[in-house]
This record gives C-alpha cells, structure tokens and sequence, in this order.
C-alpha cells in the first residue's frame, strides 16, 4: 500500500470523503515515534499525551535502539482507536511530549516528531454516496439495495388477488 504524502491529501478527509456502510467501515490507527523511552508500553495499554491529551491503544512496540533499562529506547508504537487526533493535517501527539502510559506509569517515553494519524477502510467521494436510514451509502450498494428492495415491492404480484379470480371461469 502506497501511502500519499500530506500534501496531496484531499482538504478535509472528514467531510468531501465517506465509508459505505455496506463496504468497508472506516478505522483508525496511528504510529509515534519515540525516544527516550523508560519503560516498554504494553499491548493494549493506554498511552496519553502529557500535553496534548491525544490518545491511543497499544497494539504493537518496535524497539530500534537502545534500551527501555537505560532510559534511551528509540522506536515506534502502533496505536489503535486515537483520539485527539488533527484529521486535517494527519498528526496526533505532538513532537517532544512526554507520553503517559496507563500501566507503565508518567514519562515512559517521548515523542519524536508529532505522531502519523492514518484511515484505513474503502472511502468515496461524498458526492457518490447516499444517506439512507442514518448510513452512509455508496451509489451502487443504493441501487443494489433498492432494485431488491424497494422496486421489487412495487413490481411484485399479488397472488392473493390472483386466486380469487380462480375458478370463477
């Protein structure tokens, strides 16, 4: 997967862009980078910003250099469920802040640049997608969904009717 620099992003991701209900629900996962770490975060701890309050879950650490003993790991961690995040500009966390873990303490590690913040899942163009009954749909599950749905309701035989004229011949 090739991942397209910000500059080429489209202006605001959250509002010209759609996930299909049907196809793919969107999600989110972020990287930060981090030096100085003390402490090794664990899967499934909750790392917080000290400054910017930004949040995600651990799903994964890479250690790069150093060491958590001697207060001079470098590496990243891929978090999942970020909140806080800046959509517009693809970042989350901030660079040099100190990174809160949930279980490994205050401190445990600081942010090398501000964090990559990423969307996965099929998107749309707004203006090919239909809101229908509280969902975001794209144009073809639509029509797939009302040609089954909607049209055959309207085109299908009423066999009720049809047996009463039976046998009145």
């Amino acid at each position: 997967m090739t991942i397209r620099p910000k500059s080429e992003w489209p202006a605001n991701l959250s509002e010209k862009w759609k996930a299909c209900y049907w196809c793919d629900k969107k999600w989110f996962k972020a990287i930060l980078n981090f030096d100085a770490g003390s402490v090794e975060p664990t899967d499934g701890e909750t790392l917080t910003g000290a400054t910017s309050g930004d949040t995600g879950v651990v799903d994964r650490t890479v250690l790069l250099t150093g060491s958590y003993a001697g207060g001079d790991a470098a590496g990243f961690v891929e978090l999942t469920s970020p909140t806080g995040a800046d959509s517009e500009q693809g970042t989350i966390f901030e660079d040099d802040e100190l990174i809160n873990g949930s279980t490994g303490g205050s401190g445990i590690l600081t942010a090398d640049g501000d964090g990559i913040y990423q969307q996965y899942g099929i998107i749309y163009p707004k203006k090919d997608m239909i809101f229908y009954r509280g969902m975001w749909i794209c144009r073809w599950h639509f029509e797939w969904y009302a040609k089954r749905k909607i049209w055959d309701v309207e085109n299908r035989i009423d066999v009720a009717s049809l047996e009463e004229g039976r046998g009145t011949e």
